[in-house]
């Protein structure tokens, strides 16, 4: 059974071939959709009761930018709204990134921008991996570009550079 490392790198190694392909039914839909929250829950030891793990790789056509969203249900049970962390992979798949992000739909920039600063100044963190900021580029579609603005916190993986699972989970 693969671990979250090897299922992180199945994305990012094969998304750009499985856009080219017909989306409906498609393995790798299956593999951000179910198998990566099944594992998620698994190895980092996530509640069931309280929190919910969803993955997207599009609605009816293959998204730009990939997600994988763990939500503590008292904050949010949907992507559209409050903050959670998530998996964001650019559109290149040269790398994924673990964010503290909130839902771009119901909020509007300036909103968004406001709650990113307060999240970051009532967080006290010293990590240097942690960038407290949303400085980095996910892509040049819109909605890769939201999702950017939306980001409070983030961690950088490389795809040839991607860290163990221990790490992964730690993190």
């Amino acid at each position: 059974m693969s671990n979250l490392r090897e299922l992180l790198l199945q994305v990012m190694n094969e998304y750009g071939n499985a856009i080219t392909e017909r989306f409906a039914e498609h393995p790798l839909g299956t593999l951000v959709r179910s198998e990566i929250p099944e594992k998620i829950f698994k190895v980092a030891d996530v509640d069931r009761d309280r929190y919910v793990v969803k993955g997207s790789v599009g609605q009816g056509n293959w998204a730009k930018v990939p997600w994988i969203a763990i939500m503590n249900k008292e904050v949010t049970t949907t992507t559209q709204e409050g903050f959670y962390l998530v998996y964001l992979f650019r559109e290149d798949m040269s790398k994924v990134f673990l964010t503290l992000a909130q839902g771009v739909t119901k909020t509007d920039r300036d909103e968004m921008e406001r709650i990113n600063e307060d999240i970051r100044a009532k967080l006290d963190i010293d990590e240097p991996q942690i960038h407290k900021n949303n400085d980095y580029v996910l892509g040049e579609s819109d909605k890769a570009k939201k999702y950017q603005e939306s980001t409070a916190l983030f961690i950088e993986y490389e795809r040839n550079h991607m860290p163990s699972d221990g790490q992964l989970i730690s993190d």
